[in-house]
């Protein structure tokens, strides 16, 4: 019943103002049809609010001057307008920019320069139609968000976040945009997604040993080990098993120049994953492009091997976590890590519900820390985790095997 309340409350919302919208465009002389496309280009931004506005608005706009510079181009060249190719050039111009975080949301400049053939070029009238529409959006989110708090008491979020939030199913707006459904998973499913991990100091060959041959016989996704064993462990196993180690780890505080070395040096003795820490000091600073450049400059030095990129989500708040996901979005990694296990805490159910909803869709996601039951693991998966990284689920499945209880020794 909650989401068809949230659903049915948004709707009624929409519904006013959408009609008032349309009134005003006929009086005012507006384009009402474009108050419509950035009414739903808010929406599909998957933002919330003001930055919902300016991820739909910036690229509104620039798809409206790319709309103009192929009318314009077209009609002053004629060539260019009867084969199309001042059109491939400005297609290619939009796909490009959309590497830069402004312009980032593709589909929203499509919009903006579509409308602007569908007006003939009347921009004039267009920029404000269109603007106009992206507030709308927001303002239908949020009335309908406080009309679904005051009907049914909810809590304060967006009201897109719980349409098919069901008590039954724990089922998210993120978790169905990654098609995860919730399901009953074997061991061995989860065992198969868990990047098997020991990374304590006091850790030796034999440790390392031990825990690859427990790794290819459960069939985990990975083993996690100090680079100094890396060259070894990689003998020792061969193709049998992938093997991933940690650079700047645990703190992240080290130069660009020594993370590239020690990626690269690691890939060089063997390691098929890297796991990276990022400068927690430069995201407290705001420094959103150099953490980008970073990551960037890191995946260059690991030579087509997977990046997972560790934020530590236990010192940041949320939105630092969120243009974090922007920042590993942008910057090639193949995977957003949640913790490193040695800091205050480790992975928790809303970290990655929130990089679920946040992060780019080829991203793939890494709950580490903290995680100490097969419930907890099932859970992390069913809600957008695609790695755990933890060593107690193989020892949970040991200790089933024996017929006994996993103990928690508070390891990683």
């Amino acid at each position: 019943m909650r989401n068809r309340s949230a659903l049915f409350c948004l709707s009624l919302v929409t519904a006013v103002l959408c009609g008032a919208w349309s009134a005003a465009a006929a009086w005012t002389g507006l384009i009402g049809w474009a108050g419509f496309a950035g009414c739903t280009t808010y929406f599909s931004s998957g933002e919330h609010g003001i930055r919902g506005i300016k991820k739909s608005l910036i690229p509104n706009l620039t798809g409206i001057l790319c709309g103009m510079c192929i009318l314009g181009f077209g009609h002053m060249i004629p060539l260019f307008q009867s084969t199309g190719i001042w059109c491939a050039v400005l297609t290619f111009v939009m796909c490009i920019i959309a590497r830069f975080r402004l312009f980032s949301f593709c589909p929203g400049t499509f919009m903006g320069s579509f409308s602007t053939f569908a007006a003939d070029g009347n921009w004039l009238l267009l920029i404000p139609s269109i603007a106009v529409g992206v507030c709308l959006g927001a303002a239908c989110e949020y009335g309908g968000t406080r009309l679904f708090q005051a009907v049914a008491g909810a809590e304060e979020q967006s009201i897109t976040s719980v349409f098919f939030d069901t008590a039954e199913q724990g089922i998210c707006v993120s978790e169905i945009k990654r098609k995860k459904e919730k399901k009953e998973m074997n061991l061995s499913e989860i065992l198969s997604k868990c990047d098997h991990t020991l990374l304590t100091q006091t850790a030796v060959w034999e440790d390392i040993k031990a825990l690859c041959d427990d790794g290819m016989k459960y069939k985990t996704a990975s083993v996690c080990i100090p680079s100094a064993y890396v060259k070894q462990a990689k003998e020792y196993v061969g193709e049998r098993l992938a093997i991933c180690t940690v650079i700047g780890f645990p703190n992240g505080y080290e130069t660009t120049a020594a993370k590239c070395f020690m990626a690269a040096d690691a890939v060089d003795n063997g390691a098929d994953e890297v796991d990276m820490v990022i400068n927690i000091g430069w995201a407290k600073d705001g420094k959103w492009e150099e953490i980008t450049s970073e990551i960037r400059e890191i995946k260059k030095a690991c030579k087509g091997k997977i990046l997972k990129v560790i934020i530590e989500t236990c010192l940041l708040t949320e939105a630092e976590k969120i243009e974090l996901c922007k920042c590993v979005s942008d910057s090639g990694a193949d995977y957003i890590k949640t913790s490193t296990g040695f800091s205050t805490a480790g992975a928790t159910f809303d970290d990655v519900r929130l990089f679920a909803a946040h992060v780019a869709s080829y991203v793939k996601i890494k709950a580490a820390g903290g995680i100490s039951s097969l419930e907890d693991a099932e859970k992390f998966l069913a809600l957008g985790a695609d790695r755990l990284g933890t060593s107690r689920i193989v020892k949970i499945a040991k200790a089933m095997e024996a017929g006994e209880k996993a103990e928690d020794d508070g390891s990683y």
